[in-house]
């Protein structure tokens, strides 16, 4: 989408979060700034004032806690599964 700017990627494997970065840089976009020093990486990330949202795809484990953090940031969140099955 034209109208999107990845700005930052986070992932503790470092493999995984180059071929990212890739998919950003090939479609013709500025290389996005990584994350990747260990399992709370994501929380460096969150303290960007550059965010307007995170999409969470992570194990289950962590959708929850950088959910919270995120929304605690004042950051829109995406999560791939539901976080919550009823109010």
């Amino acid at each position: 989408m034209e109208n999107i700017e990845v700005k930052a990627l986070c992932d503790i494997d470092k493999n995984a979060l180059a071929a990212a970065s890739a998919i950003v840089t090939t479609a013709g976009r500025q290389k996005p700034d990584e994350y990747s020093d260990g399992d709370e990486a994501y929380k460096k990330l969150l303290e960007r004032d550059d965010l307007d949202a995170v999409i969470i795809a992570t194990p289950w484990k962590w959708h929850t806690p950088m959910a919270v953090a995120a929304m605690n940031a004042g950051i829109a969140v995406g999560v791939e599964v539901p976080a919550a099955l009823s109010i």
